[in-house]
């Protein structure tokens, strides 16, 4: 009977340990890396407009007033409503910066710029 209970007691102390082992999470991508510290300068600094800007284009003049205030992240894209709602992927983003902008009817504003 000892035997037995032993053998139970050894059973269950395996069975539990297995189901209690941590999985190891999985690293971030360069992207997410991207995407959690871009959600963070647009928290911290209370940005309302993302534009996103070719590196190698000139600067533009002027962006247009009725884009660039709603963006989401999934994934390590960004999601931006500028044009058609296109998608960049964060892997190419470059640089960014928080600069004084003006749209498109001459009001200044100020944005998340992102190079890529």
């Amino acid at each position: 009977m000892k035997f037995l209970v032993r053998i139970l007691f050894i059973s269950i102390l395996f069975l539990t340990s297995i189901s209690c082992k941590k999985t190891a999470d999985s690293p971030l991508t360069s992207a997410e890396k991207n995407a959690i510290e871009l959600q963070r300068v647009i928290s911290e600094n209370g940005i309302k407009r993302v534009y996103p800007v070719k590196a190698a284009d000139i600067f533009p003049n002027f962006f247009p007033s009725n884009t660039g205030t709603s963006w989401t992240f999934s994934n390590g894209f960004i999601k931006i409503n500028y044009g058609l709602s296109e998608s960049y992927n964060l892997n190419y983003l470059l640089k960014y910066v928080i600069a004084p902008i003006y749209l498109e009817n001459n009001v200044p504003a100020t944005a998340l710029i992102l190079y890529f």
